[in-house]
Formats: C-alpha cells, structure tokens, sequence
C-alpha cells in the first residue's frame, strides 16, 4: 500500500512546483488557502478532513484550527517530519503549511503553505527564524 506520508508530501510539492493560485476557502488545485492546502494534501493521501458544519458549510479559521485537532497529534517542534502540519504567525496561529523533505534546509525540512494573495510558495523550516507555533500530525485512520 502506498505511503499517505510520502503522497502527502508530494501533493505539497506539486502544489508549490505549480504555484496553485491563493483563493479564499479554496481546497482543491484550482486554488487553496492555506487551510485548504492542507485538506487537499490530506484529501490526496486518503484522509479527508475538510470541516463543515451541521448545515454543510465551511467553518471559518478559527473553527478549523480547532476541529482540525481531533485528526492530528501535536508534536515537539524538534521532532518534526515531512507530512506534518506546522502551525506559524508573528504574534499568534494565523497560518498552517505542510512540511517536506529539503537537504538544502537548515533543519531539513521546507514548510509549504499557501501564500495570502499570491499563490503556493516555500520556505526554510527554521524555528528560530520563522515563528513556528507548534506541529502536528495526522494520527492514523483507525486511531
């Protein structure tokens, strides 16, 4: 069986490799924010997590940072690994990405995320430079 890790990582790489345009609640490759990044890359490694409420709708930030919690564990930053979701922001959690593998990196890792009104971009995952909030990852299915 293929990897949801490895799938995971690879979407993100595509999604970044294609510059997919920012689009406001978007979650699929026509265009993501930065929480649909991270429900499309879940969505294409076999775990949909994409957060309604009881009427069907899409929740607002806030609510899917929470919810998005019953899916994932949070981790030691210093035990992060392609796959996981990196939350970050200069005063508080105002953005979440995908971690991949990257050699050239500081620490190894790149963090992919939807950039506000541009398109899907990268960077270096760096705790001391960037301000990393915390990262989770997505517990099994059948957690």
């Amino acid at each position: 069986a293929a990897d949801p890790t490895k799938i995971k990582e690879r979407a993100a790489k595509w999604y970044a490799e294609n510059k997919v345009p920012w689009r406001d609640r978007g979650r699929d490759r026509n265009g993501v924010d930065c929480i649909g990044l991270v429900i499309a890359t879940g969505r294409e490694s076999g775990v949909d997590i994409d957060p309604k409420d009881e009427l069907n709708r899409r929740m607002p930030w806030g609510q899917v940072a929470r919810y998005l919690t019953q899916y994932a564990l949070r981790v030691p930053i210093d035990e992060a690994k392609p796959g996981d979701f990196v939350y970050f922001g200069l005063t508080s959690v105002t953005m979440i990405g995908v971690l991949i593998p990257n050699s050239a990196s500081p620490l190894g890792l790149d963090i992919v995320f939807a950039n506000v009104n541009e398109s899907v971009s990268v960077m270096p995952f760096d705790p001391k430079f960037n301000t990393i909030r915390g990262v989770a990852r997505i517990k099994k299915v059948s957690d």
